[in-house]
């Protein structure tokens, strides 16, 4: 598990995602392509002519979150505004929160971090 220090600073590496708003609630949608990890992957997904197009809708939170993403807020910037306009409960504690929720979009090869 990888943590990113709070000056370090989150770029998405896709522009494949829209955001739509009903009511007041805001998501985004992020669509990713899916490669086979190796040759039974890409059978498997041939045999059962699996999309291979991968769709991650964010709540709310998410959505600050993604869209904080520019490459120009640091991740303590980022916590900061989640904390501002999200209730505190749920994203309490909001560091620890952000870290993981941010370790995950990075796994999934959606962020890059320049410290």
């Amino acid at each position: 598990m990888t943590t990113h220090a709070p000056t370090a600073i989150p770029e998405r590496t896709t522009e494949e995602w829209t955001v739509t708003q009903t009511d007041d609630v805001v998501q985004v949608t992020i669509t990713r392509t899916v490669a086979p990890r190796n040759r039974v992957d890409g059978f498997l997904f041939d045999l059962f002519d699996a999309d291979r197009d991968r769709k991650l809708v964010l709540d709310a939170v998410g959505a600050t979150v993604w869209r904080a993403c520019d490459g120009t807020n640091t991740v303590a910037d980022i916590a900061s505004r989640v904390a501002d306009e999200h209730d505190a409960e749920r994203v309490a504690p909001v560091e620890e929160t952000l870290g993981h929720f941010l370790m995950q979009l990075g796994e999934k090869d959606l962020l890059r971090f320049e410290e």
